[in-house]
């Protein structure tokens, strides 16, 4: 049983940065090869079911597995069967993180810095590339098993051209350069080599404006400050994000609502996305109990409810309903009652944070690279875990 734990989580290791490099050329792979997304699929389901069955059942992994399947059947009877496997899919990223574990994520995050710098310069080039030169696979569409997505999505904001490099979009490639300066970065701090960690984070902000993400711009100069700052400060600053997300989220989605005319993307989801999320809902009890998979998010793209879901905490709300609300609230009082942050490098504190922000105004389920860890940090949470 030893041999077999160690022999999964070093299969745990080498998916996770195979995803990384797939995520990095998504928009590359999937043009040359239409079919190759759901070879990634097939091997984090495997993996999923071989992890599932191999460590044993118990009363939480039964109530989660009955949890996951209801919601698939509710979402099946309010959207329809493709909709709701849809849904359910794209959850597929998110339930691998919830399995990682502390050793395989020191691994990811501590070691093979040579890895992160080619990722990091291989998405900046990216970037540079189709900024300089345009790219063939950018808006592409392609229809597989049924399924039409862009290749890499083709889109302006106030007619600027939103770069997606060699990714699917302007927010994949925004968010692996920022994760990945994140890692180099409390690397060089520890080298206490800071003209490089300056020369990085000029490279990265340049190539983020590119890409016209404000969010990961955002996110990267708080990063950038706190890999300056004592690690007390970023385990205070957590808890304070984690707090500030939960309740300004909640009171804009459901005690405030009014008309906005700016351009503001911020207060476009505060006064007018988050508040429409309840638009979506075919039925009264969706308000309490969730609508199921398929109703927020990519599988209701092409129907005339659409909403982006631009809230990881308004993305959960309307798929599993006041429960998820509950759970989070939960999480606060155990911030409060515990001190169960008490990662012992900073690294986990940083890109904790980093993809907390990002939640705050995308939706992280539907983000391949924030999926593949926030399940980890939620689930750490949960355990009371030390890392």
């Amino acid at each position: 049983m030893a041999v077999l734990k160690i022999s999964l989580s070093k299969l745990m290791y080498f998916v996770v940065y195979f995803e990384v490099i797939y995520i990095s050329f998504y928009g590359l792979f999937s043009y040359v090869f239409p079919y190759s997304r759901f070879i990634l699929t097939f091997i984090l389901i495997s993996l999923i079911f071989l992890v599932y069955l191999k460590s044993g059942f118990n009363i939480s992994k039964i109530t989660f597995t009955f949890i996951f399947f209801l919601y698939f059947l509710i979402g099946v009877y309010n959207f329809g069967l493709n909709r709701s496997l849809y849904g359910f899919y794209i959850f597929n990223i998110f339930i691998f993180s919830l399995m990682l574990n502390t050793e395989v994520l020191k691994k990811i995050f501590l070691e093979k810095m040579w890895f992160w710098l080619l990722i990091f310069l291989s998405n900046v080039l990216g970037v540079l590339y189709v900024d300089k030169f345009g790219a063939s696979w950018v808006g592409v569409e392609q229809t597989t098993f049924g399924i039409s997505r862009e290749v890499s999505k083709d889109w302006m904001v106030f007619e600027v051209f939103r770069n997606p490099g060699f990714t699917n979009s302007s927010v994949s490639v925004a968010c692996i350069l920022s994760l990945s300066a994140t890692i180099l970065g409390r690397f060089l701090v520890d080298q206490r080599k800071f003209l490089s960690l300056i020369l990085l984070n000029s490279v990265l902000f340049y190539t983020l404006v590119l890409t016209t993400t404000k969010t990961a711009i955002f996110s990267s100069i708080f990063i950038f400050i706190l890999l300056l700052l004592p690690f007390v400060v970023a385990r205070v600053f957590l808890k304070i994000l984690f707090f500030i997300i939960f309740f300004t989220t909640c009171f804009y989605t459901f005690f405030y609502r009014k008309l906005y005319s700016g351009s503001d993307s911020i207060f476009i989801r505060f006064y007018d996305m988050w508040p429409k999320i309840f638009d979506i809902f075919p039925n009264e009890y969706a308000y309490i109990i969730g609508s199921g998979y398929g109703g927020v998010g990519a599988p209701s793209l092409e129907y005339n409810n659409y909403h982006p879901g631009d809230s990881f905490i308004v993305y959960m709300y309307a798929i599993f309903g006041i429960s998820f609300i509950i759970l989070l609230f939960y999480y606060c009082v155990r911030i409060l009652k515990n001190d169960f942050f008490s990662f012992n490098d900073k690294i986990f504190s940083l890109v904790f944070i980093l993809i907390l922000l990002s939640s705050y105004t995308y939706n992280v389920v539907e983000l391949p690279l924030y999926a593949l860890f926030f399940g980890f940090f939620l689930k750490s949470i949960y355990a009371n875990r030390v890392l």
